[in-house]
């Protein structure tokens, strides 16, 4: 007991005092257990399959809106003193009372089931949250039918969610080693829920002719109804006609023709999906602005992406080292790789070797091995399954005067960086893109002079390839891909008088004919922005508008490829510069799952 007193008097020796008993919830919950115990005022009775419960009313209307509105709303139930509670198991009843009573309850295998069933009939919120999360915990590839089917008939919405998550992870042991177990009904939720699944959409064609088959006469026409949910925009014919069980996919064709023509008419004639994932299934691709400048923390290192849906910049995660900037960024496999890049220490610029991997589908980082040296502003790109980082500006003077740049590869697999054939030239605020196994690379600064040449490096042959160069001398700028040509865009190159002249011109470098020619312009050119070819538009974040460091860019501004018209993209304002950008896919659920997580646990 705790006792408040006021320290002013009333009266000569008179004080105020304020009595608060902590523990008197808990005794009255041991008092109502004690008259319960006792069998004493009990006035109301429930009957579960022939079984009597006697309770209080007041007990039960104090715990539950489903009794409250039974015993004051006028109900017939008010005046009954026996009330029968059809759709639950005594089991179950007996449970809730005793939780009501007691504010706990043990939960097993053997009467989670009818607590569930008896919780949901009355809106027992605390307990539903409860059985949710023991069955989340015992989910098994044995349980997860009856898991799924309890969850469908009670309309559990985040249970049904939790299964159909967990069977997606697992879709391909379902689909080839479950088959008897699956119906068409769940078969169909799987594939409408847009999960992350672990296997291929070929597979998942499979496994719907194996699943088909298993019981042809029956479940033929279900074909179309699957069929339908196929995501055809990442199979090819080519695909299509590889596939194993393909003697079974002409025989559906005959005794289904329809099939065979929603396939036809959907079916991609060329590969499309290029996000480095199994399946895109389940995730969303999203413009990412990384590390940087900002106007109210200077350095950062989050990593915001564009939610179009709340139209706003939302954190994503944060780079597990100290705010930094000018690093090297790439995806490969949509992991996303920093490289090197420098940080402030006592306002000096502290130049470091580290690097990082982070996998956004399991929202997880991990450190790689570091770069061979200090670097930053240097260029990292993805060709087949390696990284090469070109290039940068040195933690140390002992290479600022070499003739050529440093050039490394990293392989993931054994952790590596490797040594490759330098580009001519050191340089550093380079620009690069990697397009059909090869490593375009353009401009920078060489000895304080921005360059014009352009090359090529070919892996396979661990060589490069002087081709012709940019129609301007360009540094700080970036490269990007659009309809098999290799285009240029921003960048700046120094005057006699050693000022910065901004580059305005967007220049494209045709392939065939190894000829550049000028294709438009940016509208006030920026200093220290980023340029990301996302959704046949280039997105332009940050930077200083015409160079001037007091007039920070907070809008981004977007060129439309197909019309080669800008506009001003009508999202929240972001204030970013000498950051990075590029584009990921991040699971749709990201932000819904956590949250029910977060409430389901709390």
């Amino acid at each position: 007991m705790v006792i408040q007193s006021s320290s002013q008097l009333r009266r000569e020796g008179e004080t105020k005092v304020t009595y608060i008993a902590t523990d008197h919830g808990n005794q009255i919950l041991t008092g109502l257990q004690s008259l319960r115990k006792k069998r004493q005022l009990f006035d109301v009775t429930l009957v579960a399959e022939g079984q009597k419960f006697k309770a209080h009313r007041v007990v039960l209307a104090s715990c539950c809106d489903y009794f409250r509105a039974m015993f004051t709303d006028g109900l017939k139930e008010t005046t009954q003193d026996i009330i029968s509670m059809n759709g639950v198991t005594a089991k179950g009843i007996k449970s809730i009372i005793e939780f009501a009573y007691s504010s706990n309850m043990e939960l097993d295998r053997d009467n989670v089931e009818d607590i569930l069933l008896a919780a949901n009939h009355i809106q027992l919120l605390p307990v539903i949250a409860a059985c949710t999360q023991y069955l989340e915990s015992h989910l098994s590839f044995d349980n997860c039918f009856e898991m799924f089917n309890l969850a469908d008939l009670l309309s559990l919405k985040e249970l049904k969610n939790i299964v159909a998550r967990f069977m997606c992870s697992h879709l391909d042991h379902f689909l080839f080693d479950r088959i008897p177990q699956l119906t068409c009904h769940t078969l169909c939720h799987v594939l409408d829920c847009d999960f992350p699944v672990n296997c291929s959409e070929l597979d998942i064609l499979s496994g719907i002719l194996d699943w088909i088959y298993f019981k042809f006469d029956e479940r033929k026409s279900s074909a179309c109804e699957l069929f339908s949910r196929l995501r055809f925009s990442e199979l090819t014919l080519l695909d299509i006609d590889a596939i194993s069980n393909k003697k079974q996919l002409l025989q559906l064709f005959e005794k289904q023709p329809e099939v065979e023509k929603l396939l036809k008419s959907t079916v991609m004639t060329s590969v499309y999906n290029q996000s480095g994932l199994l399946n895109n299934r389940g995730f969303k691709e999203v413009l990412v602005c990384v590390g940087g400048f900002s106007h109210d923390r200077g350095m950062t290192n989050d990593l915001r992406y564009l939610n179009t849906e709340s139209n706003s910049w939302d954190i994503l995660t944060k780079i597990p080292h100290v705010e930094q900037c000018d690093f090297g960024l790439t995806v490969l496999n949509n992991d996303l790789y920093l490289v090197g890049g420098c940080y402030n220490d006592l306002m000096q610029e502290i130049i470091h070797q580290y690097c990082f991997k982070y996998s956004p589908h399991d929202n997880c980082w991990q450190s790689i091995a570091p770069y061979p040296s200090e670097r930053c502003r240097l260029f990292v790109g993805a060709v087949e399954e390696k990284l090469y980082a070109i290039g940068g500006r040195f933690g140390s003077d002992d290479f600022a005067q070499d003739s050529e740049t440093l050039c490394e590869c990293y392989d993931p697999e054994e952790d590596r960086w490797d040594p490759i054939s330098p580009i001519p030239n050191n340089r550093s605020e380079h620009a690069g893109v990697s397009h059909r196994g090869h490593l375009y690379i353009s401009g920078g600064i060489h000895d304080d002079h921005a360059l014009a040449d352009f090359y090529v490096y070919y892996p396979e042959f661990d060589y490069w390839s002087e081709h012709t160069p940019m129609q301007s001398r360009r540094a700080d700028h970036s490269m990007f891909v659009y309809n098999n040509q290799i285009h240029v865009i921003g960048g700046w190159h120094e005057t006699n008088a050693d000022d910065k002249v901004l580059v305005n011109s967007i220049d494209c470098y045709n392939l065939s004919t190894s000829q550049w020619e000028t294709l438009g312009t940016v509208p006030n050119p920026r200093l220290y922005a980023s340029y990301t070819c996302f959704n046949n538009k280039v997105y332009m974040i940050g930077g200083w508008i015409d160079g001037d460091y007091q007039r920070k860019a907070d809008t981004v501004l977007v060129l439309d490829l197909k019309t080669m018209t800008w506009s001003e993209n009508l999202t929240p304002n972001i204030e970013a510069w000498e950051h990075n950008s590029c584009t990921v896919y991040i699971p749709k659920s990201t932000q819904t799952e956590r949250e029910f997580c977060n409430c389901l646990h709390s």
